[in-house]
């Protein structure tokens, strides 16, 4: 008889390069020649001893190599220190190749591993709207959401008004969709990123070896992710209808189960987190929906729900001390809005309802309290978890009413039928504030591990001798670059008295700069010439200081302005006030030429806002006046110096000029006269 076939041992294959290690690779590659450059610019400008020895292009490159070389090599350590992790990983997990627990934990912990990578790809791209200053989706706090199969995870996040902002995705759904999760999925909201995990996760109840090794293989991801904080919270859900049908013993041990959940949290990842109790499924408790159906969309967003002091409760049983107070007052609240709700409700049955509302909520009392000392209770000198608060919810579901908890109040005629109406309602309550005000707002109550903050600190101190480096270089920096910014505002000073002078012969009698009674053009080429050349000014404007010059101390700036200032007044009044009375010198002059009168009007009229600028024809005409006045090749720098100033006029902009609404009259009037111009045959 022939040996039965031996089942085939896969090997443990190894890990490729990721979608996120190349973007890893490519992004650090940027800064790090980003690094290069700036070392390439900034190594001339260091002086050690009276040398500058970096200021050849070889020691330069040699410089650029080192960063680049550092780079590869950090890279490379990561590289290696995430294919280690993964094959002690998948070596773990493939011990016992013919064991088909483990193999399913292989399998299925891959897939955790290729959407957790898809996540972290997302999130390296998302980004968020200006109110967020450009913050990155990667940065904002993580959230574990963790519970029982069915107890309602998934559509509490997606009926909550998270404003998910994945692109591609209707209704804002998580990187797979909703409606049982199979494994993991990652929401991205504007102001935190939450794991919804599978329920057999939670519980471990129907292949435990299985769902034991992927929810361990779980929070491995996360701690290598995010070391120092890896969550920044938990949320456990609980299904009211679930509380309400659980036997005392089934009850102890889903509370022993997620006691061992967020013990292995505390312990697995080394950081203590609040944890949230979410009670889902309010709407099967009987009357809710009739006591509830006049909220506004306002009043259904807010907290129903108790929040707890960070700290121990009363006789040391941590905040689930708190529990029975905070309780009570709750029900309090419900009895003084029941009175309300018995008189705006006509109905006989529905008022019935009603009336029992409060007691269904007060039946809940003992057995959340019972599941709350089960699960935050420490044992054995475990750390204490710290119960942050527990909330009551409704999302947009259905179901069956569980008859159960109305029935210690059968005998009083408050059973209720059961109908349609009970669960007509398809809205979210008591969701939307409760993450964002109160969850996401907490974020910093989680700590961070305690051993990585250790080598956090001394890697702080290794760094410090490099901090004091780059302050001497910086000082160094500092140093020359005050010298330039002395020798620039010594030559900006030059510049400016030789303006000054400039404009000292215009203002020589019979001139004056505060009348215009010339079109001398040449005689105003020197101080516009010299106002424009002024170092830092018009001509020399540039949108970022020179490196020499740069490190806080540029006075480019502020010089500049008063340059650019300077040359722009002196356009406006110096020059625009000659090109105005140069043209209505034409206007004078050429009422014997209708053709010339006609183009000399419209420049005029451009002038004074009375005609839409034409900048070719207005250049045209002013390059042909000053031809005439200004000939021959000598005068030719000064026509295209003039050229330029125009062009910078009309880039300075100035304010329509006032008219000579007499001239412009007796012009009009010859041109009526005149014969208009016939059209070429």
């Amino acid at each position: 008889m022939p040996a039965a076939p031996q089942p085939h041992k896969p090997k443990p294959q190894k890990p490729r390069r990721t979608a996120t290690a190349r973007s890893r690779w490519l992004v650090t590659l940027a800064g790090a020649v980003a690094v290069a450059g700036v070392a390439w610019v900034l190594a001339p400008l260091l002086v050690l001893a009276g040398h500058r020895p970096l200021e050849d292009a070889l020691p330069r490159l040699l410089l650029g190599v080192v960063v680049l070389a550092a780079w590869a090599l950090a890279n490379l350590r990561i590289d290696r220190r995430e294919r280690a992790a993964n094959e002690r990983l998948v070596a773990a997990l493939s011990a016992s190749a013919d064991d088909p627990d483990a193999q399913a934990s292989v399998e299925e912990l891959g897939i955790l591993q290729d959407r957790a990578k898809e996540a972290l790809e997302r999130l390296r791209t998302l980004r968020f709207g200006a109110r967020w200053g450009g913050r990155y989706v990667y940065q904002l706090p993580w959230y574990l959401v963790i519970g029982a199969p069915g107890s309602g995870k998934t559509t509490a996040l997606s009926s909550a008004g998270l404003g998910f902002p994945v692109d591609g995705q209707a209704h804002g759904l998580p990187l797979t969709g909703v409606g049982g999760t199979r494994h993991g999925d990652w929401w991205f909201t504007e102001r935190a990123v939450l794991i919804d995990t599978a329920g057999r996760y939670t519980t471990q109840d129907s292949r435990h070896a299985v769902d034991s090794r992927v929810w361990t293989g779980l929070l491995d991801i996360l701690k290598e992710h995010r070391p120092r904080q890896p969550i920044n919270g938990v949320l456990i859900t609980v299904s009211l209808a679930d509380l309400a049908s659980w036997s005392d013993a089934d009850r102890r041990a889903h509370a022993q189960t997620i006691h061992r959940r967020l013990t292995e949290l505390r312990r697995q990842l080394g950081v203590r987190f609040p944890v949230y109790v979410l009670c889902t499924k309010a709407d099967l408790v009987t009357g809710f929906n009739g006591f509830f159906d006049t909220l506004t969309p306002e009043e259904r967003a807010q907290v129903w729900g108790m929040t707890f002091p960070v700290g121990d409760g009363p006789n040391g049983l941590g905040p689930a001390g708190w529990f029975r107070d905070s309780f009570l007052a709750l029900l309090r609240r419900l009895d003084e809005r029941l009175l309300e709700r018995l008189h705006q409700e006509p109905d006989v049955e529905r008022r019935s309802l009603n009336f029992t509302f409060p007691l269904q909520v007060a039946s809940l009392e003992a057995p959340l309290a019972d599941l709350l000392e089960t699960v935050f209770t420490p044992h054995d000198g475990e750390p204490l978890l710290l119960l942050r608060g527990v909330y009551l919810s409704s999302a947009t579901q259905g179901g069956v009413a569980v008859d159960r908890l109305a029935a210690p109040f059968a005998g009083f005629g408050t059973g209720h039928p059961g109908g349609a109406d009970e669960h007509a309602v398809k809205q979210s309550f008591f969701l939307e504030r409760l993450f964002r005000e109160l969850i996401f707002a907490e974020a910093n109550l989680a700590g961070v591990d305690e051993v990585l903050e250790r080598r956090r600190r001394l890697r702080g101190l290794a760094l410090a001798g490099g901090t004091l480096a780059a302050g001497l270089a910086v000082a160094l920096f500092w140093a020359r670059s005050t010298a330039g910014n002395l020798d620039l505002i010594a030559r900006v000073d030059a510049a400016a008295v030789k303006a000054a002078q400039a404009l000292a012969v215009l203002d020589t009698p019979p001139r004056s700069l505060g009348r215009v009674d010339d079109t001398d053009f040449a005689a105003i080429l020197p101080a516009l010439d010299a106002l424009r050349a002024i170092p830092t000014g018009y001509a020399d404007a540039r949108p970022w200081p020179p490196v020499e010059l740069a490190g806080g101390l540029y006075q480019g700036d502020r010089l500049g302005r008063l340059a650019d200032g300077a040359y722009r007044r002196a356009l406006r009044s110096v020059f625009l006030s000659r090109i105005v009375l140069r043209l209505e010198e034409q206007l004078r002059t050429n009422w014997a030429r209708p053709d010339q009168l006609r183009l000399s009007l419209r420049a005029y009229l451009m002038l004074a806002g009375r005609e839409p600028l034409d900048l070719a024809f207005f250049n045209e005409w002013m390059a042909a006046d000053w031809q005439r006045t200004l000939q021959g090749p000598p005068n030719e720098a000064r026509r295209r110096a003039l050229g330029e100033h125009l062009a910078a006029l009309f880039v300075v902009g100035f304010a329509p000029v006032p008219a000579d609404d007499a001239l412009l009259e007796r012009v009009q009037e010859v041109l009526r006269q005149a014969p208009r111009p016939q059209a070429p045959a």
